[in-house]
């Protein structure tokens, strides 16, 4: 195991730990948008928002965005990617969160939310893009 530091993840090793629950976090997002993780059964099949996008999916997308800024990790998945995840997760939220019985005021800061999520993701996406793209 090679340490160039004094900081938590200035191994290898815990590097490499740091990279597993980044990947695991991109399972679980693909997971959900796909339709494989089911929480919440619901009597619409492509309904993601209820089935694991609010429990699971939007806190993965937040975590790994974290995990990237803090540790300045490399995002293993492309800019192009992200994108496509949040435009599926907001035509899924606008077409069910009617279901839900929510306020009209609570939809459009939830929507907020959820897009400066994405955002903050597809950002960092975009730089490791171009820093890829540089080697």
């Amino acid at each position: 195991m090679v340490t160039w530091g004094t900081g938590n993840f200035d191994s290898d090793g815990a590097g490499d730990y740091l990279d597993s629950l980044m990947k695991q976090l991109i399972k679980t997002i693909e997971a959900c948008l796909g339709g494989k993780y089911v929480m919440y059964p619901s009597e619409d099949d492509d309904d993601i928002l209820g089935a694991c996008g609010e429990e699971m999916l939007m806190p993965s997308v937040d975590v790994l965005a974290l995990l990237c800024e803090h540790y300045a990790m490399p995002l293993p998945v492309t800019e192009r990617i992200v994108k496509e995840w949040k435009a599926q997760y907001l035509r899924n939220f606008d077409r069910h969160i009617n279901h839900y019985e929510t306020k009209p005021d609570f939809k459009i800061r939830r929507r907020r939310v959820i897009e400066a999520t994405f955002d903050r993701l597809i950002g960092l996406a975009h730089d490791w893009d171009l820093v890829r793209s540089a080697e």
